[in-house]
């Protein structure tokens, strides 16, 4: 994704006006990080300490009509690394050629049929295939006598879907039957339900004592695939004060067994705001 420089300049607005959101924002902004901040310390998970910090912040500038280009300018969320595909703005040339961006969501099936996604009307026309394959997949369930909307006693998840993972394996040479596929729900969930499986099975067998080796720090090993940058940080500097001088959102690096000197950002084409020597709070009535 491409996403130039914003502007939040604008004939019918002042500098003095522009000025004065700003530093309400930046404002709301160190509110938020003495809020937070104590959380953290109460060993509250930082990664999502962080976000939700973002995404607070992020509803109260909306709140108070902040226009969307300052919120854009002074907030950088690099905390998980999600896009929200209903933000994009960006189109180079004619709406609807190959360089609308905002087109992303409609091609991805994520925009609603005539959802307006920043000045382009998504047709929907993917989302409504997806619906459909959906439907399909239901049906053919339906008639190997396995219901998704029922309980799943035998606990061992969709049979058509394991079937076809089974013969998309030996594609690669992997020899594997349907009963030997198990469905997880994401890296950590997978992680979780081999573990379960592994301790269950050296229990059925006996074996009393057993261990397991990471590679250190030892967490997050599923993120390897991911792309993030990490940053040492300033003496004294910390997640928290990064974000509150510059508007950059990471991740303290205690998320991750490492220390607080340093920060994971999510990796991404995105504006990053000229730091402010001081924090200029807004005047108070």
């Amino acid at each position: 994704m491409i996403t130039h420089k914003l502007s939040v300049d604008s004939p019918n607005s002042s500098a003095s006006s522009l000025q004065e959101q700003r530093n309400e924002l930046r404002y709301l902004r160190h509110k938020l990080l003495l809020h937070y901040r104590p959380l953290l310390q109460q060993g509250a998970g930082p990664i999502r300490v962080m976000a939700r910090m973002v995404s607070e912040l992020e509803r109260q500038c909306r709140e108070r009509n902040i226009p969307e280009e300052i919120i854009q300018s002074e907030i950088v969320n690099r905390t998980i690394g999600d896009i929200n595909l209903r933000l994009v703005t960006e189109c180079e040339g004619d709406s609807g050629s190959p360089g609308d961006y905002r087109m992303l969501a409609e091609e991805l099936g994520i925009a609603l049929p005539n959802e307006d996604i920043n000045g382009y009307v998504a047709p929907g026309k993917t989302y409504l295939w997806l619906r459909d394959q959906m439907q399909e997949c239901e049906q053919l369930l339906l008639q190997h006598n396995f219901d998704l909307h029922i309980y799943d006693i035998s606990a061992t998840g969709n049979p058509i879907l394991r079937t076809w993972l089974a013969e998309e394996m030996k594609d690669w040479g992997v020899s594997v039957t349907t009963d030997q596929v198990h469905l997880g729900l994401g890296a950590m969930d997978s992680i979780n339900k081999v573990l379960c499986g592994l301790a269950q099975m050296y229990r059925e067998q006996h074996v009393g004592e057993i261990g397991i080796l990471f590679l250190e720090p030892g967490f997050a090993v599923p993120e390897w695939q991911a792309l993030y940058n990490w940053s040492q940080l300033l003496p004294g500097e910390d997640a928290f004060s990064l974000f509150e001088k510059t508007g950059i959102a990471g991740v303290p690096g205690s998320g991750f067994g490492y220390t607080d000197d340093y920060v994971r950002f999510s990796i991404g084409v995105i504006p990053v705001p000229e730091v402010s020597s001081q924090l200029d709070h807004p005047s108070i009535t």
